[in-house]
């Protein structure tokens, strides 16, 4: 018959397996973050971040091929400026608080930028104006490069419409540059330049 002690050493050691197996797991997910912690891309390229829910304030993502993933209810709430290549969010959401940095557009792609957004969700205030020719919830300057699939876009109101001009996806380069797919936009506000296929309004 087996001792306690055999018991509980056997016990010790099949836990310290199971933590050091999840703990490689979690790794391979990437940085995990939560609520207010600093993005910081520590790689030269192929940072990777798990976002628990919380406020991440804004970014600016300058490394390639970073990525962001949600776990849960992940916010930006000032502007995201992307200038690197094979950027991708997948399930976050950009929230107009009514910060100075969002004046313009929620998400400001740069020139050389190429960014996927996965079930992602833009929100404006409802009467936030961005009539302007360069504005919009997201925007890409000329050269800049998005692939948008399944996400919404809406105001903060219950029917997600927006009370002002505007655009939610304003391209300033050529449309072949912004693919829209399989999203939903009930803002009233248009996708500029943008080439979309199976979009809901």
């Amino acid at each position: 018959m087996r001792g306690v002690r055999e018991t509980v050493a056997e016990l010790w050691n099949v836990n310290n397996a199971f933590r050091e197996r999840t703990r490689f797991a979690l790794e391979a997910l990437g940085d995990i973050i939560s609520n207010y912690d600093a993005i910081q891309e520590k790689l030269n390229f192929a940072n990777r971040f798990l976002m628990g829910e919380g406020d991440f304030s804004g970014a600016s993502v300058k490394k390639n091929f970073t990525s962001f993933n949600t776990v849960s209810d992940a916010v930006f709430s000032k502007q995201v400026v992307i200038e690197s290549v094979g950027v991708t969010f997948n399930g976050c959401r950009f929230v107009d608080s009514g910060d100075a940095s969002q004046v313009s557009s929620l998400v400001l792609l740069g020139k050389e930028a190429k960014v996927r957004f996965i079930n992602c969700e833009f929100v404006r205030k409802h009467n936030a104006n961005l009539a302007g020719a360069d504005n919009g919830m997201l925007v890409l300057t000329a050269g800049a490069k998005a692939s948008v699939q399944s996400c919404l876009f809406r105001s903060d109101l219950e029917h997600g419409v927006m009370n002002a001009a505007g655009n939610a996806i304003n391209n300033l380069g050529v449309a072949a540059d912004c693919m829209a797919n399989g999203n939903v936009n009930v803002s009233t506000h248009g996708f500029v330049n943008t080439v979309t296929d199976g979009n809901i309004t």
